[in-house]
């Protein structure tokens, strides 16, 4: 690889990157995207080739698509270290999460795998963490359950909607971050404008799929991945959601 002047230890800045940073992360000063980088290298054990293929790649400041190999060679030059945590018994709600994902055909991913397989395999993901968190709610609020002839529906309202939507919303930014590895050093106006048109349309096509895979011919939509509402009766929507104030 090409060299560039290395940042001093004292300069505050990523001596990965050079992106300015305050804290220590993973033992070396450098920011929490590389070392968040480099932890996910090798917990997956993935392997990275030259971005250029000639080993000539400099990682600069505002650039959006840094060579991974080069970067992961600094992190190392660099002395990070990763030190996982003792694995301890995972709470039920873990322990749910992981059930399903193990249930889910998931893509193999790989640095060869086109976006769309890396937002497939990660929406599994967060299907999986999404319906747990669902199934939580729906019982704490003692939704009614829904006379479907397959699925484990319930009768959603408005404030039943907004919680889960805000259950959506999270797992949503996770798919961002985990898709896009530069996501959070997006300009924080970029990072709003992608995060707003994907959610939007992300949604209404899950929302519309949803709805037209459970109730074919029917005034029934899915508000969320387990409930439900009639739209032919907004009217009792917006008095319990008056009600639940």
């Amino acid at each position: 690889y090409s060299s560039s002047p290395s940042p001093s230890m004292d300069s505050s800045v990523c001596l990965i990157c050079a992106v300015p940073i305050n804290s220590l992360h993973l033992g070396i000063e450098a920011c929490r995207a590389c070392a968040c980088f480099y932890t996910r290298t090798v917990k997956a054990g993935r392997k990275f080739a030259c971005r250029q293929g000639d080993r000539k790649c400099v990682i600069r400041k505002h650039q959006n698509y840094m060579c991974r190999r080069y970067r992961y060679d600094k992190c190392v030059e660099f002395g990070m270290i990763y030190e996982p945590r003792a694995k301890r018994r995972p709470k039920n709600k873990e322990k749910a999460i992981l059930e399903l994902l193990q249930s889910l055909p998931l893509v193999e991913r790989n640095e060869e795998a086109s976006l769309i397989d890396r937002m497939e395999a990660e929406y599994r993901s967060m299907y999986a963490r999404r319906l747990v968190q669902e199934k939580e709610y729906v019982t704490q609020r003692k939704l009614t359950r829904y006379n479907h002839p397959t699925q484990e529906l319930y009768l959603s309202d408005f404030p039943a909607f907004y919680e889960l939507f805000r259950i959506a919303i999270k797992e949503s930014n996770a798919i961002l971050q985990n898709v896009f590895e530069e996501f959070t050093n997006f300009p924080i106006e970029h990072r709003v404008t992608l995060f707003k048109n994907f959610l939007a349309k992300f949604n209404m096509m899950e929302g519309i799929y949803l709805s037209t895979k459970y109730f074919k011919n029917s005034t029934m939509v899915m508000a969320s991945l387990i409930t439900c509402g009639d739209m032919s009766d907004q009217e009792e929507w917006m008095k319990k959601r008056n009600k639940n104030r």
